[in-house]
């Protein structure tokens, strides 16, 4: 609501965060819901149309892409356990999401938490009064809808097969999996199956649910390891056999002449200069 009520000035400010930050960045937008109900009884300023105001506006200014990574998007924060809500709640805040996947708009990512009740507090008098209770399991059937139809196909557009990661830092190994993030506000995850110890580039190859799969870049197809191929999505078992039999490859245009046209669709994704 800030953003939208001061827009003028709002615009400057996020043209001066996109001239200097780092790509992948997030501008949290605290909506809590989109459930006009909710939004009246907990006395949040904030609409769902001025929620898809400043998404539309951080979009339009920070869609700006480095090396297939936008400069600065917003993210969405839903809050469940509030009062005034019901099991309508749950459709209204997806439908309006969907809303803005099916627009074209972007949004790094969409927390979905549960409230803390403490006593003392309003929150815990409206429950102590009300007997309200979250209900665990329509919360768990509606957030693991949003991450399957929402967050999914969202990640694809935010992180592209090919897009390029710069300076990702190792956290973790689990298993054959190594992981690690790039600095910057409420960074990607990064899985890969490449040998990694300090920081490095990376390019997108899959995507999970609110991680991506990526391998090192530049990308040398004649050296990628058996689970680096098999790990690009598309290429399975079968594919990563065909390339590894078939190579090395002198160029881009020899390994389009020698591998199975379905094979190529999916590296030449990956290969892309940005």
């Amino acid at each position: 609501s800030y953003l939208v009520r001061h827009l003028k000035e709002s615009v400057r400010i996020i043209e001066t965060i996109v001239e200097y930050n780092t790509p992948g960045d997030v501008l949290s937008f605290g909506a809590e819901s989109f459930d006009i109900r909710v939004l009246k009884a907990n006395n949040v300023e904030s609409t769902p149309e001025d929620v898809l105001k400043a998404v539309e506006v951080v979009n339009e200014i920070g869609g700006e892409r480095v090396e297939g990574v936008p400069k600065l998007l917003p993210g969405i924060n839903l809050l469940y356990g509030l009062p005034g809500e019901d099991e309508k709640t749950y459709r209204v805040n997806y439908e309006f999401l969907k809303r803005i996947l099916e627009m074209g708009l972007l949004l790094r990512r969409i927390n979905i938490r549960q409230v803390m009740v403490h006593p003392g507090t309003r929150l815990f008098r409206h429950y102590s009064k009300t007997g309200f209770r979250l209900n665990k399991g329509i919360f768990k059937y509606w957030k693991d809808r949003v991450r399957r139809e929402i967050d999914h196909p969202m990640l694809k557009r935010v992180f592209p097969k090919g897009a390029v990661l710069r300076n990702v830092i190792p956290e973790k190994r689990k298993g054959k999996t190594n992981f690690g993030r790039p600095l910057g506000t409420y960074p990607i995850l990064v899985g890969t199956p490449s040998p990694f110890t300090e920081k490095s580039d990376f390019v997108v190859v899959d995507h999970g649910m609110r991680s991506v799969t990526a391998l090192r870049h530049p990308l040398d197809v004649n050296s990628l390891g058996f689970e680096e191929l098999v790990s690009i999505e598309g290429i399975g078992k079968k594919r990563a056999e065909e390339i590894i039999l078939k190579r090395p490859f002198k160029d881009f245009d020899d390994m389009a002449s020698r591998l199975s046209p379905e094979t190529w669709e999916h590296l030449k994704e990956i290969l892309k200069k940005w």
